[in-house]
Formats: C-alpha cells, structure tokens, sequence
C-alpha cells in the first residue's frame, strides 16, 4: 500500500505571515493537529503542530498584564514562532507520495513526530498522519469486520506452514480473510488469522492435532 492510498489530499496550509490566532482558528475549524507552513508560491518550508502553538501562547510573562500579553500573541505571526521553536531546528521530514505505508510509520517512529508531508517532486499533495497509519492496521486487519480470529504461536519459520493451515481450513469450508505473520518479544514465530467458517471448533482441533499451538480464539 502506497502512502498517496491514505494521505489527506489538500492539507490546509498557512504561510508565515498568518497570525497566531488564525493559524489556532484554522486548526480548530478543521480539526486537526498540524498545518502546513508554505512560501508565496506554495512551496512547503515547515510544519506547525498545536503543541508549538499552545506553547508559544502558554509562554510565562510576568512582567506583562494579561491585555498586553493578549496583544502581544494577536500580533505573533507563525514566522516569529518557527525563529524560537527549538524542537525540530532547520529539519523538514517528508515522504514521497508513491512511499510505501510502512516507509512513513518507520519515519513517524524514527523522528518521534505525528505527521509527515506527501510530496510529489517539489509540489506537497497531502498530509500522512500517525492516526492514518492506526486506520490502516485496524482496516488491513479486519478488526471491525465479523469472522473469528486465530492466533498460532510455533517455535520456528518452517517452510509450508501457511500452506498447511489454509487446507486445514479449506478441507473444513472456512475461508482466510485476513493474515499476519510476526515475531514477538519471545521471538516465537506467530501467525495472526481472521477467518470465516461454520466449523471453527473443527478447524482449530485439527490445527492442534497438527502440533500447532493455539495461543488465542476469538469470535
């Protein structure tokens, strides 16, 4: 699956002129946690996030008056905030729009942020977000979908597992709708399976009698 499958197309961008309320209205209008910055001719030069925002408005001033300090953060501009913000100085982290899903959830985990622009050459065309890369696991997973679930535990990777669990299944009507293999923390070779059948109990019994060991059935 290709980032450009389920990015947000026509993030809602600002440039650094807009003011801080703006940049929080916007934010708030459209629900969301990141905006765009871009120059006059639309090119992306950064990324702005509520965090950076309620930040610079939650600044301590004590020498000020609540009136002066209001005024102070109308007249703000996103420019001034990208001069301080110390988190992420002189690094914009993208993802080109024909990336694999996997490539983007790498960076999001690698650079500790939520978002990452989709660009197709110079030109931004989305948005790609942590909450996107959940939608996807929980999609490609079938986890709101009916269908019972099977998870096998095996101590190594042997050649033709995968076959042998889908006759099993197959010999007792059941259908594969959805399957993962992995390694877990105990670094046992684990396979995830959400199937549909009207002989679940059969299926699994039979898995068993095959030496594989079922670690969890969930209907």
């Amino acid at each position: 699956m290709q980032v450009k499958e389920i990015m947000t197309t026509a993030p809602v961008t600002i440039t650094r002129n807009t003011l801080l309320p703006d940049a929080l209205e916007l934010m708030q209008e459209n629900s969301i946690r990141r905006l765009l910055v871009v120059d006059e001719k639309g090119k992306l030069i950064d990324i702005v996030t509520k965090k950076d925002l309620n930040e610079v408005s939650a600044s301590p001033a004590t020498s000020l008056s609540i009136f002066e300090l209001n005024y102070l953060l109308a007249k703000t501009t996103i420019g001034d905030i990208l001069k301080v913000r110390k988190d992420r100085p002189g690094m914009l982290v993208t993802i080109d729009e024909n990336a694999l899903v996997g490539q983007a959830a790498v960076l999001l985990r690698e650079y500790k942020i939520g978002g990452l622009p989709v660009m197709s050459g110079e030109k931004v065309v989305g948005i790609v977000t942590e909450t996107d890369i959940f939608d996807v696991f929980v999609s490609v997973m079938g986890y709101k979908e009916p269908g019972t679930r099977i998870i096998i535990e095996m101590e190594q990777d042997k050649e033709g597992t995968i076959k042998e669990i889908s006759e099993v299944i197959f010999n007792n009507h059941g259908n594969i709708q959805k399957l993962l293999a992995y390694q877990n923390k105990e670094e046992k070779y684990m396979i995830e399976l959400r199937i549909t059948s009207d002989n679940d109990e059969k299926i699994i019994s039979e898995l068993k009698e095959k030496g594989y060991v079922i670690k969890n059935v969930v209907s």
